[in-house]
């Protein structure tokens, strides 16, 4: 699969010379090729769609815009002219540096047909820093846990029986949100694990591994909890290898599957976690689908105390950054008080 510009109208980049429109063309395309993903693409295509859109009736082009061109971006309005928020801009900026930093090495033919790079002067960028950002863990605790699972709709009707399979995977794999969206039929396998026990495995594509599958043990209560929506929905008999597990729903608000084919939105699985935070009383801006991922760490590591099955079972990249979730996350207990007031309750 390719990308072409021709699927980003929005890009307005007619009037730039040939070869920086196909250095665009093999800058999204090198996006798809380490990405794997559509969706990010046409992340990225926005962002430099609104960044390159024309200045009035002014034609600008690449090797044009300054430093101010790019500050002034970063800090434009959203659409409903609220300020950005600083992940907003860290995005903008990391899209607009890698553009900039893909044509810098993007060569073509030079002066007695020597390869030249494209772009060979300062990027407009250089010396603009990412703002740091606070980190927000918006996790459950127990009683708000098992106030929304008890808010769930009825689990023998289709929309209930979705409700349960999806929210309870989520919370017991910590899987992120997009890990679960695509999952086909043929993701989840029967496994025998140490010891002779039978049981199922599921693959997901990471954060990052551009297309490369993890693959971790799907506990059996929520594959018995998934053949359950299936089967209420009947589309037990029906699934193929590459049927969608979680098929969408509409409208927002809920209702039956309307296409079987699709797998469910992210906006959609948004929409039926804050659906269930007002029903269960409670506030819809402080839990996030990520939440059942935080949830599901701080429980697991209270459990086993052991990090490096956490970091395991996360995806993680290193230890040192699930030392830093886990901090975030938990209570740090202070096993010295006791001692050091036994010696000094005299005080």
């Amino acid at each position: 699969m390719s990308i072409s510009l021709f699927d980003y109208k929005r890009l307005l980049i007619h009037h730039w010379p040939v070869e920086w429109q196909n250095a665009m063309d093999a800058y999204l395309n090198s996006l798809f090729s380490k990405s794997q993903s559509r969706v990010t693409v046409d992340a990225f295509a926005g962002h430099l769609a609104a960044f390159f859109a024309c200045h009035g009736s002014a034609v600008k082009y690449p090797t044009q815009y300054t430093r101010q061109d790019v500050e002034a971006f970063l800090a434009r309005p959203g659409p409903r002219g609220q300020p950005i928020k600083p992940a907003t801009r860290n995005v903008r900026l990391g899209v607009l540096s890698s553009f900039y930093g893909f044509v810098a090495a993007y060569t073509v033919t030079g002066p007695q047909g020597r390869p030249m790079p494209l772009f060979n002067q300062a990027s407009p960028t250089a010396g603009i820093h990412h703002v740091k950002e606070a980190k927000r863990y918006r996790q459950f605790d127990d009683e708000s846990l098992r106030r929304f699972f008890a808010a769930l709709p009825d689990r023998n009707t289709p929309l209930g029986a979705l409700y349960f399979s999806l929210f309870s995977f989520y919370f017991y794999s910590c899987r992120r949100r997009s890990e679960l969206l695509r999952l086909q039929w043929q993701d989840i396998q029967p496994a025998t694990f140490d010891g002779g026990r039978v049981g199922k495995t599921y693959r997901w594509v990471g954060k990052g591994k551009a297309g490369e599958y993890a693959q971790g043990e799907l506990p059996m209560h929520i594959y018995e909890s998934i053949v359950s929506y299936l089967k209420i929905t009947g589309r037990w008999d029906s699934m193929q290898p590459t049927s969608y597990v979680f098929v969408g729903v509409g409208p927002y608000k809920g209702g039956k599957p309307f296409d079987r084919t699709r797998p469910i939105t992210g906006e959609s699985v948004i929409q039926m976690l804050k659906t269930t935070c007002v029903r269960a009383g409670l506030d819809p801006k402080r839990f996030c689908v990520h939440s059942f991922r935080h949830t599901g760490s701080r429980i697991r590591y209270s459990l086993s105390h052991d990090p490096v099955a956490v970091m395991k079972h996360l995806d993680h990249k290193s230890l040192q950054h699930t030392f830093t979730y886990l901090e975030t996350l938990t209570t740090q207990e202070d096993k010295q008080a006791a001692d050091v007031y036994a010696k000094y309750r005299d005080l």
